[in-house]
């Protein structure tokens, strides 16, 4: 996983430990959009678990929809995400189902449910060529592009993007799969600590 990386001499050092994020400038202060973790919570809490949003009020006050988040912020209730409803999986494996789980969640928003009103109809070609705006009105955190190697075949690349990749794994093959891809299957190269690309592809549902 990305924090695996040891420091790099001629770029800033980030760490990716709970509490401690240094962001890919250098600083503690980039700005993750209220959207992002609210997506995040409303995907898991449904029930209303008023001692799990006890936990992360510190971290995350739904009552100041405008505020901007850090990433050690955004980490520290990802990572209390999985504590509580994940606790079976790796944080690997909780941070991928977080992100599924998340896409839910982000319709549910006053934003999402504006962005992605046709996800159904859209299709996953065209939903993942128009993925890098959705993220960066989302997030407003690094930078994405995507590129088509073939059929059904696609590299999605994230650039400048501190803390973890596995939830964004999760929130994207959720959402092709709802825009109609099968079997969707997702490779992860990390080029550095902030960067990274998925080599993603999948198989078209049969009538």
């Amino acid at each position: 996983m990305a924090g695996q990386f040891e420091r790099q001499t001629d770029r800033p050092f980030t760490y990716y430990y709970r509490g401690r994020t240094i962001t890919n400038n250098g600083e503690q202060t980039t700005s993750i959009k209220y959207n992002t973790v609210e997506g995040l919570v409303k995907g898991v809490s449904l029930d209303g678990n008023s001692a799990f949003h006890a936990e992360i009020k510190p971290f995350f006050d739904p009552a100041h929809p405008r505020r901007l988040y850090t990433v050690a912020e955004y980490l520290e209730v990802l990572d209390r995400i999985c504590d509580w409803f994940f606790p079976q999986l790796s944080r690997e494996q909780g941070r991928e189902q977080a992100g599924r789980l998340g896409l839910e969640g982000f319709r549910k928003t006053i934003f999402g449910r504006v962005a992605l009103a046709s996800i159904h109809l859209i299709g996953p070609e065209r939903l993942l060529k128009l993925s890098p705006t959705l993220f960066d009105s989302a997030a407003g955190v690094g930078k994405r592009s995507v590129s088509k190697l073939g059929p059904q075949q696609y590299c999605f690349s994230s650039r400048q993007v501190s803390g973890t990749f596995e939830e964004e794994v999760g929130l994207i093959k959720a959402a092709l799969e709802t825009a109609g891809a099968q079997n969707v299957r997702c490779e992860v190269k990390i080029l550095a600590l902030d960067s990274w690309d998925y080599f993603i592809e999948w198989d078209i549902k049969s009538d």
